[in-house]
């Protein structure tokens, strides 16, 4: 019985606290207000004045103490859940390098105890649909050159866990490549993100634009979500635009370890030529294919390091057929209209 009572008073001991400093505000206020000092005894102990200035003294030391034993106690916890992180990533780090130090070379061990040993967050569920079109961007501006380009309209998914054993914040991170001519870079676009099926409003979206500079060639996004507990999962979705070429590629990577990757790609009826290749150990898996409508899926289904993930390309009629070559995606040394192509991120 005591021991329940215990718990309960440690449970709820700022409420009890609180309690009982307000209810001697209210007995001081009820004296003050019902008695008058000349009316009673003029001893020290029986004058109202005295219980009144006792009651207030003890409501007012309640609060201050209320207040220092919160603010100390936030302290010593966020102290505590430093020192607790530090002293478990340093097990994580003794532990792997007693076992495979002897083996492996320092800058090896070193490279995968960044990606993964010190990774906050893990990531699972990761997934991307690409939406390919074709427009003429005259449609767009009528004083724009008579050009076709891809509009790739993309939706990428996953959940994000923490796995640090402390509270964290995490940085949702986009990075889109922008078109090779000056007067399309503006139609590439982060046009919703959505946490935990609440979306971001416009300003929120435009601070993300704003904490992250773009560069002439890219676009840049990132939104922090804060204090996600240990263990605690955060669904993450983002849609985006980008131009493309008729004939072009993509590298879709991730930049968390993950538990696989899914790219669905739908293709318009012009293309003529399409592929994907897994910038992994493992070949990505076809897993659904459809001529009719257009429609390809591919997945990794083994874990993913940050920076690993998937190339995929097109070619539609009326493009040149030698402006792009599969065999040198797969080298990673593929150009298209004299531009290197360089990965989009998705953290």
């Amino acid at each position: 019985m005591s021991g329940s009572i215990h718990g309960y008073v440690k449970r709820n001991k700022y409420a009890i606290v609180t309690i009982l400093s307000l209810t001697f505000l209210l007995i001081a206020t009820y004296i003050e207000y019902v008695s008058h000092a000349d009316q009673m005894s003029s001893l020290f102990l029986l004058s109202s004045k005295t219980w009144t200035s006792l009651f207030k003294e003890l409501s007012f030391a309640l609060l201050i103490a209320l207040v220092i034993s919160i603010g100390i106690e936030e302290s010593s916890r966020k102290e505590l859940n430093d020192a607790v992180s530090d002293h478990v990533k340093d097990i994580q780090r003794n532990v792997f390098n007693s076992t495979f130090g002897r083996n492996i070379p320092r800058e090896i061990l070193a490279e995968v105890e960044d990606l993964v040993l010190k990774a906050d967050f893990v990531r699972s569920r990761h997934r991307a649909i690409y939406t390919l079109s074709i427009k003429n961007v005259r449609d767009w501006d009528a004083c724009l050159p008579d050009r076709k380009v891809i509009v790739a309209e993309a939706t990428t998914s996953y959940v994000v866990r923490n796995v640090s054993g402390v509270p964290k914040d995490f940085t949702v991170k986009i990075e889109l490549e922008k078109p090779p001519f000056d007067d399309l870079k503006k139609y590439t676009s982060i046009t919703s993100v959505k946490i935990n099926d609440v979306e971001l409003t416009n300003d929120e979206i435009t601070d993300g634009d704003a904490n992250a500079e773009d560069t002439d060639n890219f676009k840049k996004f990132e939104y922090t979500i804060t204090s996600i507990r240990p263990g605690q999962e955060v669904e993450v979705v983002s849609k985006f635009k980008e131009i493309k070429m008729m004939s072009d590629v993509e590298i879709w990577r991730s930049l968390l370890p993950s538990d696989g990757m899914t790219l669905t790609l739908s293709l318009p009826k012009e293309a003529t030529h399409w592929g994907a290749h897994a910038l992994h150990r493992e070949e990505a898996r076809l897993r659904s294919s459809s001529l009719e409508s257009r429609v390809h899926e591919w997945s990794v289904e083994s874990g993913v390091l940050p920076h690993q993930g998937i190339v995929f390309w097109w070619r539609c009629n009326g493009d040149s057929p030698d402006c792009l070559a599969p065999s040198e995606v797969r080298a990673l040394a593929v150009q298209t209209g004299g531009r290197e192509i360089v990965p989009a991120e998705v953290g």
